[in-house]
């Protein structure tokens, strides 16, 4: 009866093992829908740890000891033992006691539980096992036994060769061999992977071609910041096109002898510009600044960076250009040369910049009423301080930008007002309503439906709480600045499902949606809504919600699916779309022939999720931000308009379902970029005559005909 009772339990035993095996290697795609974090190596064998309920360190890299715990009196050998543990404590003491490199490799490939394998794949040494294991099918046993590996040639050949980007990034980080790290960086399309073979390059000469090469430009930034050689930071400054990775070299360039030498011998203009706004060598800047057959351009940068008064004083009084006098009156601090330049120097520029940099009241005061440049006056109105000098400023002066400028620093209320009801400019106005603080409801109404300045009714719908009269006005007023604010300030729901479902302005239509709260009004629009890109703000906010359940179309909704989470197609039909707007015949006769260049760019975050939450192997998934930069250009007018729109980055935790593409065993969702197409088209416009922007207006493409509106209607 003894030997029946041990057979049961040994069987129920051994079945509760299967059990618990076939439960920890269910597929990624039959894992619930978790929240999955960034494989942060810190963060990451923090929660592998946290699987331990001893609290053992299961950090990459290190042996933990469980050689204290006490081995089971059982029938199992501890290969055995450690492959067949349900129980984590018991399955990591087993391996602990595991002393053969091959019982070793066993578990590693066998055992049930991804912890055990991993520590028998850390106390494995055995190269070739290693290596053998670095082929397994199983990404998470190739990622952790090039964790440990040593073997340079096996390292090269993961790092060059493995499907699993998260594979060849940790086999790249053990790897020190100069020649196959170029090849890496030449070959490998992963970022990441890209960037641990930089850490451990030590040729100089090879990170500078990184730093000039690399298509990634934060990469190319963090490779500058690891040369140290002079020589080679002045050949990234030489030789590279961007401004900032320039300055950045020159920046790291301690030997101001090779800063000297470049501010004065440079032939590269931006190069010399650069060098000499980094110089501290008041002899070079003094001798650059004073040689008038140096360029302008020099001139003012070395004039920005010079301390001596004498000489700034030479240079602003002297014949030189403007832009070289103007950079030296920004730099004096003398206050009786600063006033004496701000009231009687010839150049409005040199005023101006003086003005700048007054303090004395009775000085702006006089320049406020009496210089003939209205810029000037502006400026030095912009700084009184005086309430009645600011109101004789504000009453009496032609100019609109200066009553303007005096209008923003008066705290006279009953003064404010009468500007309101007197000034003839609509700038004033609406920069006195700003000034108010008085909760007058009957004032702000009056000037929000009857002004005929649309910046001052911008303004007065700004500080107005009715909610029937603000969706009147968003309905109703001609300029779309104006509904726009009226759109900003409205918060009953009845009204914005209102404006939604039967408004006029798409565009605002399409600001609504994330602003609806019910979700059935959002599934409306997304089923039934004409205009496409309203329709599709309503698909983009539904899934960001996770409200496709209110949805009744199974078709729809994993349509809706795939335009969130897929790539657009190629062609890209935006990029085609921006250009057939682009296309009228009035364009063509107005700026020749117009280009657009779009240029599409990704950059990616990925994601692990924790054993515990979501079985073995552990599911990874990615997100991939897409960059989309619209120029249009001319061969007349040269850059018309020069845009970039990003998509949503991935965020600290995100939920990867099951129906997600999936590509190298990742879970892929992409955040395209989201176009305003009429942005551009108004840069594109905004030069262009009332007449033009009326037939545009008539019988443009869809973004012309909202951009030309718009600039008509401001």
């Amino acid at each position: 009866m003894i030997n029946i009772w041990s057979r049961v339990l040994i069987t129920l035993f051994a079945l509760a093992v299967i059990s618990c095996a076939v439960r920890d290697r269910r597929p990624a795609s039959h894992q619930p829908d978790k929240s999955i974090v960034p494989p942060d190596r810190a963060v990451f064998f923090a929660e592998e740890a946290a699987e331990d309920p001893a609290g053992n360190d299961g950090s990459a890299g290190k042996v933990s000891d469980y050689s204290r715990g006490h081995r089971k009196d059982n029938l199992l050998s501890d290969d055995e033992s450690a492959i067949k543990a349900v129980n984590l404590q018991e399955g990591l003491e087993a391996v602990a006691r595991i002393k053969d490199q091959q019982q070793l490799y066993k578990v590693a490939t066998c055992a049930g539980l991804r912890l055990v394998r991993k520590e028998a794949i850390y106390r494995l040494q055995d190269q070739d096992l290693l290596y053998r294991i670095a082929k397994e099918e199983d990404w998470y046993l190739r990622w952790a036994a090039v964790e440990v590996m040593q073997d340079q040639k096996m390292l090269a050949e993961v790092a060059f060769h493995d499907p699993d980007p998260l594979v060849r990034e940790n086999a790249v980080r053990s790897l020190q061999d100069t020649e196959a790290l170029s090849r890496i960086l030449e070959e490998e399309k992963v970022v990441a992977v890209r960037t641990a073979a930089v850490r451990n390059i030590h040729k100089q000469d090879l990170l500078v071609k990184v730093a000039l090469n690399d298509p990634d430009a934060r990469l190319r930034m963090q490779t500058l910041n690891m040369i140290s050689d002079h020589r080679l930071l002045l050949d990234v400054a030489r030789n590279t096109e961007e401004d900032q990775l320039r300055t950045a070299a020159l920046s790291k360039i301690r030997d101001r002898a090779i800063i000297d030498e470049l501010s004065r011998d440079s032939r590269d203009p931006v190069l010399r510009v650069s060098a000499i706004r980094l110089s501290d060598s008041q002899e070079t800047l003094a001798s650059l600044a004073s040689d008038a057959s140096q360029p302008v351009e020099v001139r003012t940068a070395a004039v920005e960076g010079l301390t001596g008064a004498d000489l700034l004083e030479k240079l602003v009084r002297g014949d030189d250009p403007p832009a070289v006098r103007v950079a030296a009156a920004g730099k004096i601090e003398d206050k009786a040369l600063l006033a004496d330049l701000a009231e009687k120097d010839p150049s409005p520029e040199v005023r101006l910049a003086a003005t700048a940099h007054l303090e004395d009241q009775s000085v702006l005061y006089s320049i406020a009423t009496g210089d003939k440049d209205a810029l000037v006056r502006a400026k030095a109105s912009g700084r009184l301080k005086d309430q009645d000098a600011l109101t004789r400023v504000a009453l009496d002066d032609p100019d609109e930008k200066v009553r303007e400028e005096s209008v923003a620093r008066i705290h006279d209320h009953d003064l404010l007002l009468k500007i309101i009801e007197k000034d003839r400019s609509g700038r004033v106005r609406a920069r006195a309503v700003g000034g108010l603080d008085i909760n007058d409801a009957d004032l702000f109404s009056r000037l929000a439906l009857d002004d005929p300045s649309p910046q001052v009714r911008w303004r007065a719908v700004a500080r107005l709480t009715d909610q029937e009269l603000i969706y009147r006005i968003m309905r109703n007023d001609p300029s779309s600045s104006v509904r726009k604010a009226a759109l900003l300030r409205l918060t009953d729901q009845e009204l914005l499902g209102a404006y939604l479902e039967s408004g006029s302005d798409w565009r605002l239509r399409a600001q609504i949606v994330p602003m609806i709260r019910d979700a059935e009004v959002l599934a409306r629009t997304a089923e039934k809504e004409p205009d496409d890109d309203v329709r599709q703000k309503a698909w983009r906010h539904l899934y960001a919600k996770d409200k496709l359940n209110h949805i009744k179309s199974a078709e729809l909704r994993e349509m809706i699916r795939k335009f969130n989470e897929e790539a657009p197609p190629e062609p890209d039909p935006r990029e085609t779309r921006l250009k057939n707007g682009l296309s009228h015949p009035l364009l063509a006769e107005r700026f020749g022939r117009i280009e657009v260049r779009v240029v599409r760019e990704t950059t990616d975050r990925r994601y692990v999720l924790d054993e515990t939450a979501g079985g073995y192997p552990p599911p990874r998934g990615r997100v991939v931000t897409e960059k989309w930069s619209a120029r249009v250009t001319t061969e007349h007018s040269g850059i018309l308009s020069d845009k970039v729109f990003r998509g949503h980055r991935g965020r600290k935790g995100e939920s990867f379902h099951p129906g997600l593409p999936v590509l190298e065993g990742n879970f892929i969702k992409f955040n395209s970029a989201d176009i305003d197409y009429v942005d551009i088209c108004k840069d594109v416009l905004k030069e262009m005559d009332k007449e033009d922007l009326e037939i545009m207006a008539a019988n443009g493409s869809k973004d012309l005909r909202t951009a030309a509106t718009e600039l008509l209607n401001p």
